[in-house]
């Protein structure tokens, strides 16, 4: 008794589905290239985001990191022209990301106001709701 399809059978039924997993393997194929074509400490901040429309989209931790990319950005189109898989990529661009602890740490840190500037509010808050009363 079949409990269901084989996965070849789902990829070869959805064309959608088969386009994403070849997505994904190329995507990962490029970032394994790129590993070996920058500076170790450089590629440790560094992943790849996307290919899209000729354009290779890097994450980068910080825009620190992606200055550094920037100085690479024509050696690594040369490099990459040279592999007939990464050819059609024309230009590099690069996006900050947030890494996961700062990402939490904002999300669950809320601003708070010194004592002093707490005063000086509610101060102002005193004064504008005297300026405003109206006549009686």
């Amino acid at each position: 008794m079949k409990h269901g399809k084989s996965s070849k059978e789902i990829l070869s039924t959805s064309a959608k589905l088969s386009s994403l997993v070849n997505k994904t393997l190329y995507l990962e194929k490029l970032e394994k290239h790129l590993s070996c074509l920058l500076p170790p400490l450089l590629y440790s901040h560094c992943s790849v985001a996307n290919v899209r429309q000729s354009v290779l989209i890097v994450h980068v931790d910080a825009a620190s990191w992606g200055m550094q990319l920037r100085f690479y950005t024509t050696q690594l189109l040369s490099q990459l022209r040279q592999e007939k898989d990464f050819a059609p990529i024309h230009s590099i661009k690069y996006k900050i990301r947030l890494n996961e602890k700062l990402q939490a740490t904002m999300a669950t840190t809320k601003p708070s106001l010194s004592q002093h500037n707490k005063a000086l509010l509610t101060e102002l808050q005193q004064l504008l709701a005297e300026k405003t009363k109206l006549p009686s």
